[in-house]
């Protein structure tokens, strides 16, 4: 609240993310991916890039963990080239249980935390 008494709300940022200097909205590639019929929820973050400023990965939770999960992977990356431009295509596909925010909402922002400290400590 300001001195005059108006209220301003700071936290109902879109998300995007800039891919060589594209922007790329996460719940495009999000709706792409959870049209395939083995995928209970996913998530798309923008993991950071030298070259191209970031670059997209996608988690997956699966409706089926016993799914064979090369094959899906291979078949989730050809939805998106189908669906998406070429520069929304996930690099890279995870498998895992998503985490989640207290309000049972997938915790993108924890996952990118976790995915860029990881990319740190390889480089």
């Amino acid at each position: 609240m300001d001195e005059e008494g108006f209220f301003y709300f700071k936290q109902r940022l879109k998300r995007m993310i800039k891919v060589s200097g594209m922007n790329v909205y996460p719940t495009e590639i999000e709706n792409v991916l959870s049209s395939h019929e083995n995928v209970k929820f996913s998530c798309a973050i923008g993991v950071k890039d030298e070259y191209k400023m970031h670059k997209i990965k996608a988690f997956i939770e699966l409706k089926n963990p016993d799914v064979n999960k090369d094959q899906l992977k291979k078949e989730l990356i050809d939805l998106c080239k189908k669906h998406l431009n070429v520069w929304s295509v996930p690099y890279d596909i995870e498998f895992m249980q998503l985490p989640r925010t207290k309000l049972g909402k997938i915790d993108y922002k924890l996952l990118e935390e976790k995915e860029n400290t990881r990319i740190n400590e390889n480089n």
